[in-house]
């Protein structure tokens, strides 16, 4: 059996990840919205959306598919809300 420290230590790692990578999404979310702003365009993009959920949904199992969704939803929420200031 795999040592709990280990495996927090592995989580820990892969956090730092995640919030480097988000970040980054965030600065390019920011520059999306003004581009939005100067050209008119709504913040929001449903079929962009969509077209990224279908790339997700490729080569993963239904269960893990539900849960990236879920974490998706909540990544394009807040970037709209990023995109909005």
């Amino acid at each position: 059996m795999e040592d709990l420290k280990a495996l927090r230590k592995e989580i820990d790692a892969l956090d730092e990840q995640l919030v480097k990578v988000f970040v980054e999404r965030l600065s390019v979310c920011e520059r999306i919205g003004e581009f939005k702003r100067m050209n008119g365009m709504p913040v929001v993009d449903q079929a962009r959306e969509e077209e990224i959920y279908a790339k997700l949904e490729k080569g993963l199992d239904e269960k893990t598919y539900g849960f990236v969704k879920s974490l998706y939803k909540r990544i394009f929420t807040l970037c709209a809300a990023c995109q909005k200031k």
